[in-house]
């Protein structure tokens, strides 16, 4: 009485999560009772052990809407599973839903929910549009070293390539972001702002080059138009 883990360390007696801890035998169904009257008494990780059986179908028929509801109970405090949630709303396109378990592991940097979070304000989905807070979200994710600061760098430079929203084209930034990358697609980005800056350069020396040759052939044309004969004979 009293003690809520309890219910969790019972359980842990039926259910096998680390084979170097000894159980008294694998038995899901025992474990489950214990999980569940952890979680009727607000035990937290009774609420994600529960849930994950119901996400795995250990002991119980798989039933990911039951699981969502467990996970919920620990969202606030579990960057993973409000990570998971996150994902699992936004893949249903309930946008708003995503934002707000996003927001819950984005206070610790976690980088999907950074990333994520990024597109989903980038984009106006499940809220206001706002390019300048998806800049903020992609720069943490980013700055924090995230395991998703690749794509971070790499949507930061397309923002900055197109001039996105109310946001100034500029092509440095943009190439310093897809410099910043190692995701391919910024590779391939700024091997194509290369290849439009030669093309742009050839261009530009062809036209340079037909134009002076241009001068050239009219000022010969002029100057032997204006040519006496006697001009080439000697005195």
């Amino acid at each position: 009485k009293g003690y809520t883990r309890g219910y969790y360390n019972l359980a842990s007696l039926y259910y096998q999560k680390d084979k170097t801890l000894p159980i008294i035998r694998l038995d899901y169904k025992e474990a489950l009772k214990y999980l569940q009257l952890g979680y009727e008494h607000h035990d937290e990780d009774s609420a994600f052990l529960l849930a994950k059986f119901y996400e795995k179908g250990f002991g119980v028929e798989k039933n990911l809407e039951k699981a969502v509801e467990y996970y919920k109970r620990v969202a606030r405090s579990n960057d993973s599973v409000s990570n998971f949630l996150g994902n699992y709303y936004r893949k249903r396109k309930d946008y708003e839903n995503a934002r707000k378990y996003f927001s819950y592991a984005a206070r610790n940097n976690y980088g999907g929910s950074l990333l994520d979070l990024g597109v989903l304000y980038e984009k106006g989905l499940g809220g206001k549009k706002d390019i300048y807070k998806a800049i903020e979200y992609y720069e943490r994710a980013y700055k924090n070293n995230t395991s998703q600061k690749d794509i971070a760098a790499y949507n930061l430079g397309l923002v900055y390539q197109y001039g996105k929203d109310k946001i100034k084209k500029d092509i440095e930034k943009a190439k310093e972001w897809y410099k910043n990358s190692n995701y391919k697609k910024a590779k391939n980005k700024l091997k194509e702002l290369l290849f439009s800056f030669l093309a742009l350069f050839i261009f530009f020396i062809i036209f340079w080059s037909s134009f002076n040759k241009d001068i050239l052939f009219k000022s010969s044309l002029f100057s032997i138009k204006n040519t006496k004969l006697e001009d080439f004979i000697p005195e």
